[in-house]
């Protein structure tokens, strides 16, 4: 998972993290030797994957929110979108204002 870039969906981090735990628990039981330390250590490895998962969300949710932040609400956009508009019709003229209107439109 150390190469993961976050934010990212929800979903595509619960993947990679059972991918990631899967590949962890395969290398374990190739290298593991002793039935007593081997049920202790799984114990402990499953616990360790689960504490790196969570960090893992908390970052997520945080990179997540960190972008969002930087968004205008939607009353900052709408009222700077009325002012484009408005700017766009009082000063914008010649031939290319049908084409820039026509995209106005679209938004």
């Amino acid at each position: 998972m150390g190469n993961l870039s976050l934010p990212t969906s929800n979903d595509y981090l619960h993947n990679a993290h059972e991918a990631s735990r899967e590949a962890a628990m395969n290398a374990f039981n190739e290298q593991h030797f002793g039935r007593y330390h081997a049920k202790r250590s799984v114990e402990k490895l499953v616990e360790d994957i689960e504490k790196v998962y969570k960090n893992y969300i908390l970052a997520n949710d945080y990179q997540s929110s960190k972008l969002f932040r930087r968004l205008p609400s939607m009353a900052k956009f709408n009222a700077r979108f009325l002012h484009c508009n408005q700017s766009f019709e009082r000063e914008c003229v010649g031939p290319s204002k049908i084409i820039y209107e026509l995209r106005m439109m679209k938004m």
